[in-house]
């Protein structure tokens, strides 16, 4: 579930941040507040782009509007908006507007780690803790640095620093955010240990693997200070038996089986006696007991070890062969860096401070900024997939190596047959052909990128021979001898984007089918209790009707065809009986439907974490 990229490169003008500042910081009142946020969240979304995946946008929406519900600031009309960037991170500016990076969604493992990360950044709107700077420039540099515009490598597309230097929001601001996300997300019945989690899964995060963050780690402070902290408030400091039972019961409640468990275990360790956590014990063991009865687990054969043993072999092949094109594709990535770098010298962000919207410049200049957003876009997308390709692909040969050692060692509490056997290896065998195509496909995208700079530098040349206007239009006559030159620009700049686009949708797909495995092999269909519990998993995040774990798939392809249903809006009844009729991989009639790889690799993983820690 770790899975994101460098931090981004990009182009973020935020003109309004200097337009509408009010004179005076502290006496700002509630409506600038919100006008000035409005502003700066409408570049933002301009420049960044919103995701609107169906989806996703309910799942933050639903965890966002719980919260809301419970905030002081009752004049304050908070949103939560999805960024279309790859990053692990979330920021908030003024009048309640609160950005959550799509990278950061398939980083969390339940809602309570969403709720964690929202409701901090709703404590620092309710405490106001931007508005009340003293200083212009300083509120400035913090509203462009949390917001990621000073990512290293900004100045492949422009530098808005200048000569300013970087503060954040104070170690204090930090902690008190953290302070009161809390509170909120008690207030909204969320478990808190869930901020805990987050933060202690960061830390867990190994060096190679940190710049997979992205801007996480430079914009709030360091974790070990704010683990300590937030374990030393009310909610986490040693928590009574009874409070930890309701953490358990609410997470029951919410399907994290997992979680459940372990907390009710921890009660009976302290209290053995308590009728309601031996209940609820019951209850939960019964989700994992093995079946009763006389069925046997299925005995494998000499051939079926042997079709193990050649697909393990040709699993560590693949592995080894991507870390080849991965070794590969660094080098070549940190040469397009400098190329990009290069690039951006032609790019002067701050060039529509002041100037009109819906002008000629103006115009020119959006084109620009949507040439660097999809530049940006393929930057992201390539180094998404360098950077997690190989770990994926040794996690193929993990899982293999899972399945083989199962033939020999059955799990009584999930039994393998003939033909989950097959689907299995058949799948391990999709996904490290998906890890293989996704690293060749990272480096054919570098290789756009290039052939697309070409056409961008040749618009940024004549660009630049007639772009210094200082604040007032162009000529009719430049804008119309640009115009040809932009589109030429902008539909290579869209390739570009098109290509990384490909590299992340293997990758995607190649985990996905990873994850349809690993659902598979708890296989949570196997006794009545189960079969309960993943209904209700189903029902509470997709909406799905109860009853299908009867419908002729495995469990992964009916968690598969929940979430295309989800997202596209057709009954589950309907996609159940395509996937059933068809034998179509879920990968791929998720891509038949334009359901986004990403999403369905992130909903699967979810299903999965409500039966396990989340480790391999």
């Amino acid at each position: 579930m770790l899975k994101r990229p460098l931090p981004r490169v990009g182009l973020l003008c935020l003109a309004a941040v200097l337009i509408a500042w009010p004179a005076v910081a502290l006496a700002m009142s509630t409506n600038q507040e919100i006008g000035w946020g409005r502003g700066i969240a409408r570049e933002i979304v301009g420049e960044q782009g919103a995701l609107d995946d169906p989806l996703l946008v309910r799942w933050v929406g639903t965890v966002g509007g719980r919260l809301i519900a419970h905030t002081v600031r009752a004049d304050v009309p908070y949103t939560v908006t999805i960024v279309n960037s790859e990053e692990v991170n979330a920021f908030s500016v003024p009048g309640g507007f609160i950005f959550i990076d799509a990278g950061l969604l398939n980083f969390v493992h339940s809602d309570d780690e969403l709720a964690a990360v929202i409701a901090h950044e709703i404590g620092h709107v309710e405490r106001r803790h931007i508005v009340t700077l003293s200083q212009k420039a300083k509120a400035l540099e913090i509203i462009l640095d949390v917001a990621g515009i000073f990512a290293p490598g900004v100045t492949r597309f422009g530098n808005l620093a200048g000569d300013l230097i970087l503060l954040k929001l104070s170690r204090v601001d930090e902690l008190q955010a953290d302070q009161y996300g809390l509170k909120l997300m008690s207030q909204a019945g969320y478990d808190p240990e869930g901020m805990a989690s987050f933060l202690d899964r960061l830390q867990t995060i190994h060096p190679e693997h940190r710049s997979l963050l992205g801007r996480y780690f430079e914009t709030h402070p360091a974790l070990p200070d704010r683990v300590a902290h937030v374990r030393g408030y009310a909610e986490l400091d040693r928590p009574a038996a009874g409070a930890l039972l309701a953490q358990a019961i609410h997470d029951d409640a919410s399907a994290q089986y997992f979680t459940a468990r372990q907390k009710v275990a921890q009660v009976l360790k302290s209290e053995p006696g308590n009728a309601l956590a031996q209940s609820y014990a019951r209850k939960l063991n019964a989700v994992f007991a093995a079946p009763q009865g006389p069925k046997r687990p299925w005995p494998p054969t000499s051939v079926d070890r042997a079709l193990a043993d050649f697909a393990l072999a040709g699993s560590r092949a693949d592995a080894a062969a991507v870390k080849e094109r991965v070794k590969l594709a660094t080098k070549e990535l940190d040469e397009y860096s400098k190329y990009l770098n290069y690039l951006g010298f032609y790019v002067d962000a701050q060039s529509r401070m002041g100037i009109p919207r819906g002008s000629r410049l103006d115009r020119i200049l959006s084109g620009q900024a949507r040439i660097s957003q999809a530049m940006d876009h393929n930057y992201d997308q390539v180094s998404e997939t360098v950077a997690q390709v190989s770990d994926l692909a040794d996690g193929d040969v993990k899982l293999l190596g899972e399945i083989r050692t199962r033939m020999d060692h059955p799990d009584a509490a999930a039994p393998l047959d003939a033909a989950q056997f097959s689907l299995l290896l058949q799948r391990c065998a999709a996904a490290h052909r998906d890890f293989l195509r996704a690293a060749d496909a990272a480096r054919g995208a570098m290789a756009v990128g290039w052939e697309s700079g070409k056409v961008i530098k040749s618009f940024l040349d004549k660009f630049d021979q007639v772009s210094d206007y200082k604040g007032g239009d162009m000529k009719a006559a430049d804008y119309y001898r640009l115009q040809p030159s932009l589109r030429l620009a902008l539909a290579a700049a869209k390739q570009a984007a098109k290509a990384g686009d490909l590299s992340a949708t293997f990758l995607n797909d190649g985990e996905s089918s990873e994850l349809l495995d690993r659902i598979d092999m708890l296989t949570p269909g196997v006794t009545p209790a189960r079969a309960r519990s993943f209904d209700l998993l189903l029902a509470k995040r997709f909406n799905a009707p109860p009853g299908q774990s009867a419908a002729g798939l495995t469990a992964g392809e009916l968690a598969a065809a929940a979430i295309i249903s989800a997202e596209d809006g057709k009954p589950l009844g309907e996609t159940v009986r395509t996937l059933r009729s068809t034998r179509a991989a879920p990968t791929d009639y998720a891509a038949r439907m334009q359901v986004r790889a990403e999403t369905l690799q992130l909903e699967l993983g979810l299903v999965w974490l409500s039966y396990t820690d989340g480790r391999l």
